[in-house]
């Protein structure tokens, strides 16, 4: 698969008024976004010595993981919810992964901790912790696309969009723009625009369907003067079908989300700006 890192979409830069592009997260070995934090997540785990690592996983971070994992001769376990699309499960269990199934989040969670107690060594945090101001390891890894985008444009964006469950992925990218920013290698923040779905209206889309607002989610959207806009599972599976036709890429319903976002905001909000919108990953696991 030819690797582009930003492709640019006369057809909804018509229809948005704006100059926009979409950013391809596919191109690791999982093709998801996910593959960038697994590296930096394993990386954690060599430096601390560790052995076999843990996480929680609603899908491609478990998987993410466990392919990382298994190149470095390192025990994976991934803690998942009974509810998870049936295909991780022979994924998991090609790639070595140990897989702990909770009949809910509240007993995934408890899976987890008992895990760590046992001596693995955490990639995940529970939502107590988030709430707690425990910071997710490995969101560094997203650094990267940051870079891609700017080496891409020749500058920083003025708005990008992310599908957003509890918002690791958009932290660790505006990480990586705030570090453009003090290096002077951008002149401002893009705007983030962080996509989220209700649990009542939006659960289709599991990786990022919660009705919780974590505190990474509060952070992006103070940092970058952004906000965030909610979608249902009618917007996503819309807007799938829209990519699908016009770029011919079968992405996942969650990644859908950041085009259906975008339509919630304010053509006025968009007019004559270069606006981002990320996709997160393809939904066709076979082969990997």
């Amino acid at each position: 698969m030819k690797q582009e890192l930003l492709v640019f979409s006369d057809k909804y830069s018509k229809v948005f008024g704006c100059e926009l592009y979409f950013k391809p997260e596919w191109y690791g070995p999982t093709r998801s976004h996910k593959d960038k934090w697994a590296k930096a997540a394993i990386d954690l785990a060599e430096a601390a010595g560790a052995s076999r690592v843990a996480v929680l996983s609603s899908g491609n971070q478990g998987l993410a993981l466990a392919v990382e994992a298994r190149k470095h001769h390192i025990n994976c376990a991934v803690c998942v919810e009974r509810s998870i699309n049936p295909v991780y499960f022979d994924l998991f269990k090609k790639y070595g992964a140990r897989v702990v199934i909770g009949d809910d989040e509240e007993a995934q969670y408890e899976a987890f901790e008992k895990l760590v107690a046992e001596g693995y060594f955490p990639l995940g945090v529970t939502l107590k912790q988030r709430a707690q101001g425990k910071q997710m390891p490995g969101i560094e890894g997203y650094k990267v696309t940051a870079q891609e985008i700017v080496d891409s444009l020749g500058r920083a964006p003025d708005i990008i969009v992310f599908p957003s469950g509890y918002a690791d992925h958009p932290e660790g990218v505006l990480q990586g723009f705030t570090d453009l920013l003090a290096a002077k290698k951008i002149a401002a923040l893009p705007r983030f625009i962080l996509a989220r779905a209700r649990l009542a209206d939006g659960g289709q889309a599991l990786s990022i369907a919660t009705d919780t607002t974590t505190p990474y989610i509060t952070d992006v959207i103070q940092r970058s003067r952004g906000e965030f806009v909610y979608v249902n599972n009618d917007d996503m599976h819309r807007a799938h079908d829209e990519i699908a036709d016009t770029h011919g890429w079968d992405v996942e319903l969650a990644s859908a989300a950041s085009l259906a976002g975008l339509s919630k905001v304010p053509k006025s909000h968009l007019h004559d700006k270069q606006v981002v919108v990320v996709l997160t990953a393809l939904a066709d696991k076979s082969g990997i």
